[in-house]
């Protein structure tokens, strides 16, 4: 006779260790809530999230848009403060590449490039856990407002921003025109 995880009397308790302080953040997203929160690409993220909603954990697979468009995939995802966060480190990490190349006496273009993609894969490999903590606390909210799921409310606050998108272009380019 085999055992399931849940019946194993050897297997580690469980607990839920992506909100501590928040009963039932974790391991509970429903698929209508899911459906509601993310949108158009909701089969997507219901399977990244699939194990990590099982577990309560936060590490839900890489996610090639984030790596590719970093800062404009987290304006896109609504999450506005990471992505300023975001630019601010991969600003930094260029920086200190490009000074540690100069002080090397090699082309500070050398040690710029490898910083850059370095924040990029890094994203690439938590952009789905930001997105499922954020979907997380917004669901969270949602059910506490009346005890009941309010799935309306829920859409507005996930769903997906082009204008944050075109805000955050439009930056970039003003950006790299003040720095000239």
């Amino acid at each position: 006779m085999q055992l399931m995880p849940a019946e194993n009397p050897y297997a580690a308790p469980r607990s839920d260790t992506a909100f501590p302080g928040i009963a039932g953040a974790g391991g509970d997203l429903k698929d209508d809530e899911i459906f509601a929160f993310v949108g158009e690409s909701a089969g997507y993220y219901r399977q990244a999230w699939a194990s990590a909603n099982r577990t309560g954990g936060f590490y839900a697979g890489f996610n090639v848009a984030a790596l590719i468009f970093s800062t404009l995939w987290l304006l896109y995802r609504k999450m506005y403060l990471r992505s300023v966060v975001l630019l601010v480190m991969q600003m930094a990490a260029m920086f200190a590449g490009a000074f540690f190349a100069t002080v090397m006496g090699v082309n500070p273009m050398l040690g710029l490039w490898p910083m850059l993609l370095l924040t990029k894969v890094a994203i690439g490999f938590l952009g789905n856990g930001l997105y499922l903590r954020r979907a997380r606390r917004a669901i969270h909210a949602a059910r506490q407002t009346n005890g009941e799921i309010n799935l309306p409310f829920l859409a507005t606050k996930g769903g997906t921003s082009g204008g944050a998108v075109v805000v955050g272009i439009v930056a970039n380019v003003l950006l790299n025109l003040l720095l000239r």
